[in-house]
């Protein structure tokens, strides 16, 4: 990463039927560095102004599967 890249979060609240620690797993096997927000159904996941169509691409297919 440059210099010129502002990091940020992407943070969104999981629907209760969701299974955020296979999500979690999903991600992080893939090498997205993502967690979940224990306890109050949230899951966040690193974004910045950078990320190419595939990037975005790649981080959903991971995440949802």
């Amino acid at each position: 990463m440059t210099n010129d890249v502002i990091p940020g979060v992407c943070l969104l609240r999981l629907p209760a039927n969701s299974d955020g620690p296979a999500m979690k797993a999903r991600g992080q096997n893939a090498g997205i560095e993502c967690t979940e927000y224990y306890g109050q159904g949230g899951f966040y996941f690193p974004v910045h102004q950078c990320l190419t169509d595939y990037d975005k691409a790649y981080i959903l297919k991971n995440l949802i599967g």
